[in-house]
């Protein structure tokens, strides 16, 4: 039996064509949109969005070129200036992108806003995010199995 659940996140490797690179990710990017839709919806809801429209034009102006080359036409890319002075942008796997106002006036021209936003949506296109929870959930296995095989559920087997 361990050796079969080993063997599933070394199955899971697979070669990322945009990358060029092997990655484990085995959790699925639909399970990831719906957790991520949630986590957007909090946001929007807890986070103030930024009034300036000379702002939300240049994001979206910039936005769009870096969407239209980023391979990933089966999402739905939105682009959020927050208002907050954090120097700081994400992205969640849904396409859903925020760049806080901090980080707006800190990028002067469209090429330093463009290698920001680049950076997010490579996350994307990379499958981070699904490369992220796919090692997380592998170590909390590795964990588990590691306290069944040496101390089982309440250390009865440790010395």
């Amino acid at each position: 039996m361990l050796k079969g659940l080993l063997a599933v996140p070394l199955a899971s490797c697979s070669d990322n064509v945009q990358t060029g690179r092997r990655q484990m990710a085995f959790v699925p990017d639909s399970q990831l949109v719906g957790l991520a839709d949630q986590a957007w919806a909090e946001m929007l809801t807890k986070t103030p969005v930024s009034s300036s429209p000379a702002m939300v034009e240049r994001l979206a102006r910039v936005a769009a070129r870096i969407t239209g080359a980023s391979t990933r036409d089966d999402l739905t890319w939105e682009f959020v200036v927050f208002d907050s002075p954090e120097l700081n942008a994400f992205v969640l796997p849904n396409g859903k992108v925020a760049v806080f106002k901090g980080m707006m006036e800190f990028a002067t021209t469209d090429d330093e806003l463009g290698a920001v936003l680049g950076h997010e949506v490579a996350h994307v296109v990379a499958r981070h995010p699904a490369e992220r929870v796919s090692q997380q959930l592998a170590a909390e296995v590795g964990m588990t199995l590691a306290q069944m095989a040496f101390g089982g559920e309440n250390g009865e087997n440790a010395q």
